[in-house]
């Protein structure tokens, strides 16, 4: 995915075939107005779907990381006006360097996908005092 234009892959996964887009923008809709979580981090935020809504009067910071930069840089246009409360950081999650910032909600729903299970496990318990369990 860290090559593929943004435009060439939300049109894939909102296809109806794949339906994935849509689906998981609802993810993101229930996880973070389920509770009251003031720091959100999400791992693989290319363009931002389901940003949206997010209510910034509830929230201090969201953290977005992905490898890939041109989806940060579309991320950042599409919801500049979340202005200070958004960070979004490159980041390659395999690296032994990766530390996540602090958060009370991280959200990872297609990241295990990519980087596979072994990847996700050593990437939480190493960042495990950075995470709200």
């Amino acid at each position: 995915m860290g090559n593929i234009d943004l435009e060439i892959y939300e049109k894939h996964m909102q296809s109806d075939n794949v339906f994935q887009l849509q689906t998981l923008n609802l993810i993101t809709k229930e996880q973070v107005n389920a509770y009251n979580n003031k720091t959100i981090g999400i791992l693989g935020v290319a363009g931002g779907n389901g940003l949206e809504h997010i209510e910034l009067a509830n929230i201090n910071k969201v953290y977005g990381f992905d490898i890939n930069k041109n989806y940060l840089d579309i991320c950042q246009r599409r919801f500049s006006y979340m202005q200070d409360k958004l960070s979004l950081i490159q980041k390659d999650f395999t690296q032994k360097d990766f530390v996540l910032s602090a958060t009370d909600l991280l959200i990872a729903n297609m990241i295990i996908e990519y980087i596979g299970i072994l990847k996700f496990t050593e990437l939480i318990n190493k960042n495990k005092t950075n995470i709200s369990l």
